[in-house]
């Protein structure tokens, strides 16, 4: 009968233990935030500059962990078959998120539609119309003059935002361009500065400093309004291409099903860190804009974004490069 009493008490506390351990409210173990591209880039540099307030402001770890490849496809289909318990989360962009289920119809390993939850915008981007500092075209109208006149120029595309811009650009100027493509935005850059292209329509946060130093010269933005860091630089808009729009942007968002405590206090946490002046200042140096907002925000944005690159990607059958 002792051992039997003594039995039935070692398991009520092992029981109450476990429960103990259930109970405890969210985050109570370290979170895991996926990049799903190579170290180094603008993607990386915000993720691990975000991801060290996210740990201060949960009480937790944040781990960072780059899985990139196949345009961030490898990255998101690790975060689609993850436990929807909030210890997974993954740094999303414009890309990975907007333009990749039209760019992978029929070829993606999860559903674009139901795998996952946004939980919140940590910042945005204008793309950025920028030329070789030798190319004798100062402004937008003069750009496109000059494309007729050769019949064509060539721009360098190391993204898919490039070629998707480049696509556009020539689809609402009708000027021709020979599209170059290069494996990343640095050689890219390097070529661009070269002078052995002429053009390309880059992110801000890569081009910025090569700007500013006057090896490129920008032409314009691609944002509704102009950028702070560059307010002598017209948009599109004021070139006189009334829809030419785009932006990058980056976020957080989460494997489908997470309940909706747990993605309150992520976004909470996000909400916070955006608010942190050493932050705000890494998402300048960059050229970004700090963003937040709530999660249905950051999904209706996705949203409209999607159908935005639908359309452009069907009009110019624009394939994978």
């Amino acid at each position: 009968m002792k051992r039997l009493l003594l039995l039935v008490a070692v398991v009520s506390g092992l029981l109450g233990f476990i429960h103990g351990a259930h109970a405890q409210p969210y985050p109570n173990k370290p979170i895991r935030m996926i990049i799903p591209f190579s170290v180094g880039g603008s993607t990386d540099i915000l993720a691990r500059v975000i991801g060290q307030k996210l740990s201060e402001n949960l009480g937790q770890q944040v781990v960072i962990e780059n899985k990139g490849g196949a345009n961030g496809l490898i990255g998101m289909d690790l975060l689609a078959k993850s436990p929807a318990d909030g210890y997974t989360i993954l740094f999303c962009t414009t890309s990975t998120l907007s333009i990749n289920p039209s760019l992978y119809v029929g070829n993606m390993p999860y559903d674009p539609d139901k795998a996952f939850v946004e939980v919140g915008l940590a910042a945005s981007a204008p793309n950025i119309l920028v030329v070789n500092k030798d190319l004798p075209a100062k402004n937008v109208k003069e750009l496109v003059e000059l494309a007729k006149k050769r019949s064509s120029l060539n721009a360098a595309s190391g993204a898919t935002m490039h070629l998707l811009n480049e696509k556009l650009f020539e689809s609402r100027t009708d000027a021709q361009l020979t599209i170059i493509p290069y494996k990343g935005t640095g050689p890219a850059l390097v070529d661009l500065v070269g002078g052995q292209v002429d053009l390309m329509f880059d992110q801000m946060t890569t081009s910025l400093p090569f700007v500013q130093d006057g090896r490129l010269r920008a032409l314009a933005v691609t944002s509704a309004k102009r950028f702070p860091a560059l307010k002598d630089t017209p948009t599109m808009v004021e070139s006189g291409y009334s829809n030419f729009v785009t932006n990058s942007w980056w976020g957080i968002i989460a494997p489908a099903g997470i309940s909706p405590g747990v993605l309150g206090k992520l976004n909470t946490a996000l909400n916070k860190a955006l608010t942190d002046p050493g932050v705000l200042s890494k998402i300048a140096s960059i050229g970004g804009q700090a963003s937040g907002g709530t999660p249905k925000q950051f999904a209706d944005l996705a949203k409209e974004d999607r159908s935005r690159w639908e359309q452009i990607i069907k009009a110019n059958n624009v394939a994978p490069e």
